[in-house]
């Protein structure tokens, strides 16, 4: 017995009769979507970097500063 049919009109969609959940068969679309997960995952990382060398620098000019004073 099958475990999975096709759901009409939707080629990459199938329904698993045991769960009755529907499952994307779009390896296309997944491999898609985890690129462009990756790549926003590596652009925060970016901004969190940037963000943590900017308070670095900024409390560095405020010790200056304040050591000037």
């Amino acid at each position: 017995m099958k475990s999975r049919v096709k759901v009409k009109d939707h080629p990459t969609l199938e329904r698993d009769l045991k769960t009755n959940a529907i499952i994307s068969n779009d390896k296309n679309g997944y491999e898609r979507y985890m690129a462009e997960r990756n790549l926003r995952e590596s652009q925060q990382s970016r901004i969190d970097y940037l963000e943590t060398e900017l308070m670095e620098i900024k409390r560095l000019l405020m010790k200056g500063k304040l050591d000037f004073e």
